[in-house]
């Protein structure tokens, strides 16, 4: 039922929305680039996508951006600066910001133990 998987023509439709402001589409963008969905991987595009799309709003692009500095994935690995993006995100009561952050608390991760 429905259609079949086609990432590529999926990315060709993000572009499009992204490039009208959508910051969905920016964020999905960034994480295609990230995983090589429908494009060729490039993970410094996609935690820049994930900054923009931070930056517009996106609480889940922060999230993913922290994730990023939590594992040195196309940015150098800054532990604090991923607790202080999930703690930002956090107040804003995201429930996945929430559980990174609970991670990060239980493991000492970017937090003073």
């Amino acid at each position: 039922m429905g259609v079949e998987i086609d990432t590529e023509t999926a990315f060709e439709w993000l572009q499009k929305a992204a490039q009208q402001g959508d910051v969905r589409a920016i964020f999905r963008l960034g994480h295609c680039y990230i995983h090589g969905n429908g494009v060729l991987p490039d993970e410094r595009l996609g935690a820049e996508l994930y900054k923009k799309a931070g930056d517009e709003g996106s609480t889940i692009a922060l999230v993913n951006l922290a994730i990023c500095y939590l594992q040195g994935i196309s940015v150098i690995k800054d532990e604090k600066q991923a607790v202080e993006m999930l703690e930002l995100v956090s107040s804003k009561s995201n429930g996945l910001a929430l559980n990174n952050l609970g991670y990060c608390y239980e493991f000492g991760i970017g937090v003073q133990r």
